[in-house]
């Protein structure tokens, strides 16, 4: 109850400071403002895309875009399909894009 507690409180503070809606990185479990983060979809070709500019239906998730949590992002498949509540997806443009940006803790896109 305690942590439940503390975790609000940091939430709030966070929000209260903050310009904008609060989400939350898949790979590190960071809380960022929304503007910081890649916003990943489902396109209407079932592939789990890049979402820049935050308009695809549907549920989205949200990662840095910090390299190595980038790498972390897609050895989670399972989660990130779990997050958007799909049952399958293809998540090849995602890795084509991530071995593009082949820099070690570096900020891509």
């Amino acid at each position: 109850m305690r942590n439940r507690l503390a975790a609000a409180m940091k939430l709030r503070r966070l929000t209260e400071r903050a310009e904008g809606p609060v989400r939350t990185c898949l790979a590190c479990r960071g809380r960022f403002l929304q503007k910081e983060l890649l916003r990943f979809g489902v396109a209407g070709t079932g592939q789990v895309e890049i979402d820049p500019g935050k308009k695809l239906p549907g549920r989205g998730v949200y990662c840095c875009r910090r390299a190595a949590c980038l790498k972390l992002f897609v050895k989670r498949k399972g989660k990130i399909l779990k997050a958007l509540r799909i049952g399958k997806a293809d998540c090849g443009l995602v890795e084509r894009l991530i071995d593009e940006c082949r820099l070690d803790d570096v900020d891509c896109f």
